[in-house]
């Protein structure tokens, strides 16, 4: 068999099993997710990911705010991929934590005035103000 034939046999072969290690790993993946593969795992939990608002954009294009760690992203997400639009300074999570808190005072606020203004009517059609519950420290 002359050199030249032996040479292209050999790269023939090695292209055979690059391309059955690829098929391997893939399966691999597709089986059992990059956590088969630590070296491809993303660090944490899922619970260090969150989508906290989507948004459609189009039929096959969305944005999305999504939390990641202590990170606020925002990403678009099209047919092409994932693009990072914008991320949150500390500036505006300052004044993210600022707004959120005076949201949950007004929702408070509202729902502590409505819960004042109620009453229970008994069977005989007594009315009495609603009271608030002891709770056990």
């Amino acid at each position: 068999m002359p050199a030249g034939v032996g040479s292209l046999l050999g790269m023939l072969l090695a292209v055979v099993a690059i391309l059955a290690l690829a098929w391997w790993v893939t399966s691999l993946i597709a089986r059992q997710g990059t956590l088969a593969l630590p070296g491809l795992a993303v660090a944490g939990s899922a619970s260090d990911f969150c989508v906290l608002r989507q948004i459609p954009i189009s039929r096959t294009e969305r944005l999305l705010l999504v939390r990641l760690n202590q990170r606020c992203l925002l990403l678009g997400v099209a047919q092409g991929g994932v693009t990072l639009l914008a991320e949150l300074t500390e500036e505006e999570k300052a004044e993210q934590a600022v707004l959120r808190r005076a949201y949950i005072d007004s929702v408070l606020g509202n729902l502590k005035g409505q819960l004042d203004h109620t009453y229970i009517v008994d069977e005989q059609g007594n009315k009495r103000k609603l009271e608030k519950k002891e709770t056990e420290d």
